[in-house]
């Protein structure tokens, strides 16, 4: 009798561990979240970025920087914007310091996470800036109004393609 309480004791046991250890199997990790409905997830490049009134004569602000350059430098780095909020930015061989001017301009860097609510976009790293932004198929607009200090308005439109 001991002999078959003990067999009943190990097979128990077994059964115990054998579902124990299928419990770990069948809770893995949740690797394909479910895809943002804003569109914004995948690669972009920007296009132009506008300021309206023009502000100190500038009102292309894109073909402005990339002339400060000498090169198209930040009309070339890829954007991915990630699942979970992350940032991935793609530079050019030879653009390395476009990736500065987009981290100025647009607080974009790897470190940068996104996340958006409704039309506006939020985009966190070492500060954080909001956007309203708006995605039609292959096109993406970013638009921002900022007040310098004597008091004028000024609104910012960023267009991105889909790279």
């Amino acid at each position: 009798m001991k002999i078959l309480q003990t067999k009943a004791f190990h097979y128990s046991s077994l059964l115990l561990l054998v579902l124990f250890l299928g419990s770990f199997v069948a809770c893995k990790k949740d690797t394909d979240p479910t895809p943002d409905e804003s569109g914004m997830e995948g690669s972009w490049q920007i296009t132009s970025i506008t300021i309206k009134p023009a502000q100190n004569g500038i009102s292309d602000a894109l073909a402005f920087y990339n002339g400060f350059a000498g090169n198209q430098c930040l009309s070339t780095i890829r954007f991915s914007f990630k699942t979970r909020g992350k940032i991935e930015t793609v530079v050019p061989s030879g653009c390395e310091g476009a990736k500065a001017a987009a981290e100025i301009q647009l607080g974009l860097n790897d470190s940068t996470t996104w996340k958006t609510n409704g039309d506006k976009l939020t985009l966190t790293s070492t500060s954080t800036n909001e956007y309203t932004f708006k995605v039609d198929g292959s096109i993406m607009n970013w638009t921002y109004t900022t007040v310098d200090a004597s008091g004028a308005n000024y609104t910012y439109l960023f267009v991105f393609k889909r790279a």
